[in-house]
């Protein structure tokens, strides 16, 4: 074999595992965070002592979930087609705002929760922030759906994992919607970061050549 193909191949390997760890750890703090997540978002809820390691777990666990993708979309992208293509980018950008919603959770409303909460329920009633934040999760929620449609089509990572991430972005769309309790979507986020370990242990399974 040659040399520079062997080193190519060793590479690839290696990326494609360290995505898929990348993907288990950012599955495992983002259920973490979701389940100590407050039951509220309001004032009182912000003001728990769960709020900031809870939103500080899922906007890691969302960062680390970027280098997943990036990995999982390169293992099947010859099988997975234009579906998975477009599905991977809207699923990209998505992440990445909710990893900016996720940050300002963490840092900025809690600040503003104990030194102006009347400024921060401004913000909150702001249309611009609203729309801001449906268009992140619709966004998030669009690229999840294609993109686990799009692995489940494949059949190169496990279905299952595939599933979950649909299943868990039709269910968030539905309880955003609905104006379901908070609990419920965050019940959702634990099984896309079901989905995502999954995942992420197949990538980290692949052999170095």
């Amino acid at each position: 074999m040659n040399c520079q193909l062997r080193v190519d191949m060793v590479l690839s390997a290696q990326y494609t595992r360290l995505s898929g760890l990348a993907a288990i750890m950012a599955g495992v703090l983002a259920a973490i965070g979701f389940i100590i997540h407050p039951a509220t978002e309001d004032l009182m809820g912000i003001l728990e002592p769960a709020w900031i390691p809870s939103h500080l777990l899922l906007w890691i666990g969302f960062t680390l979930a970027l280098f997943g993708f990036v990995g999982i979309h390169a293992r099947q992208s010859a099988k997975a087609g234009s579906l998975g293509g477009v599905g991977f980018v809207v699923l990209f950008i998505g992440t990445v705002a909710l990893t900016g919603v996720f940050f300002a959770a963490s840092t900025v409303e809690p600040l503003l929760a104990a030194d102006a909460p009347a400024g921060l329920e401004a913000i909150g009633m702001s249309q611009s922030i609203l729309w801001v934040l449906l268009g992140s999760i619709f966004l998030f929620s669009a690229g999840g759906i294609l993109f686990g449609a799009a692995i489940v089509q494949a059949r190169v990572l496990p279905k299952t994992g595939g599933l979950l991430i649909l299943i868990a972005c039709v269910l968030l769309v539905v309880t955003v919607v609905a104006n379901m309790p908070e609990k419920v979507s965050d019940a959702v986020g634990v099984i896309f970061s079901a989905g995502l370990i999954l995942l992420g242990r197949s990538l980290w399974s692949t052999k170095i050549p």
